[in-house]
């Protein structure tokens, strides 16, 4: 029941934050990296390739809603490249599939026992395999999401599980977006989507927070330069994420460079953050351009944890 309770608590925030996703947090943060694509959204049959590239360098201690002295924490920096292979496939105007390929590159900096470790690990991260509907219209400005992320990043290497690569967990994934325009005739458009992260099956004795990520958006589509569409766009995207349930969180660092699990402070885990987030999406011929910088507004954290002061995000797609 107190499992089921919390899982409400994300969804209730997460329909706060999309009617009105981490930059925060010891953990990578990639869950807001899900939510605020609209314009990506498909609009017809066919394949989708698109690979993504976001950037988020967490090295500011938190506590609360405000920032916090660096030596309440031993964690000192973590410094993330996401990189991300997706392929998307609409059967018809109903359903299609989506399967998402991500690698990390990830700096982290602990010191542990008076003594600075400095880690670096690159490799595959968790893969995500999800299933779209979106019959409930003609021209499909309206969709559902359903899917799972695998275990297949590593989330051992640091010896710290909320810093991993990976979360050693297997995650249901729930979705939802709709875009339309904002007159009959404007070229100014709305957009809001929102994802649901649950983790159900879990190993090594940590089981990462449940997490909602949320986004509303508007653009505007009537820019052009020949055949190039030029599409500046804002939004406002809200995160909410529980605290983690595990005993392991923290690291000791060793003279010889080694790491040891400690007794985690389950204190220091758990967020809400509201960003703001300004964009450009350039579209030529099913090839598209679309980069975002987001600038947290809000946030308020549980204990003490790392934020990033921006993140990056640039995808390069093709509709064929």
């Amino acid at each position: 029941m107190t499992r089921l309770r919390n899982i409400l608590i994300v969804l209730a925030a997460a329909f706060l934050f999309g009617q009105g996703p981490r930059a925060f947090a010891c953990a990578c943060g990639c869950g807001v990296f899900e939510v605020g694509t609209g314009a990506l959204y498909p609009t017809g049959p066919g394949v989708k390739i698109s690979t993504e590239w976001d950037y988020m360098d967490q090295n500011q201690n938190w506590s609360g809603t405000s920032s916090a002295p660096a030596a309440n924490n031993d964690d000192k920096e973590i410094r993330t490249n996401f990189f991300k292979l997706e392929g998307e496939f609409m059967f018809n105007h109903s359903w299609g599939v989506a399967l998402e390929v991500p690698v990390w590159d990830r700096y982290f900096s602990t010191a542990g026992s008076g003594s600075l470790v400095n880690l670096t690990e690159l490799g595959l991260a968790d893969i995500r395999i999800m299933g779209m509907y979106t019959g409930f219209s003609v021209d499909m400005s309206t969709g559902i999401m359903f899917g799972v992320k695998l275990p297949t990043g590593n989330d051992t290497y640091f010896n710290d599980p909320d810093t991993e690569i990976g979360t050693g967990s297997t995650d249901l994934l729930l979705g939802f977006y709709h875009f339309g325009s904002i007159l009959r005739s404007s070229n100014w458009t709305w957009t809001t989507d929102f994802r649901l992260d649950i983790p159900f099956f879990f190993q090594h004795g940590y089981l990462p927070g449940a997490e909602a990520d949320a986004s509303f958006g508007v653009n505007y589509k009537g820019l052009y330069l020949g055949d190039l569409n030029v599409v500046p766009l804002f939004q406002l995207v809200g995160s909410y994420r529980l605290p983690d349930e595990s005993a392991p969180a923290d690291v000791t660092g060793n003279a010889d460079g080694s790491v040891n699990y400690n007794e985690g402070d389950p204190g220091n885990s758990g967020y809400a953050r509201v960003l703001a987030v300004p964009g450009l999406d350039l579209e030529w011929n099913g090839l598209r351009l679309f980069g975002t910088v987001a600038i947290p507004v809000y946030a308020n954290v549980t204990g003490n944890q790392l934020v990033a002061p921006f993140l990056v995000r640039v995808v390069v797609s093709y509709s064929f």
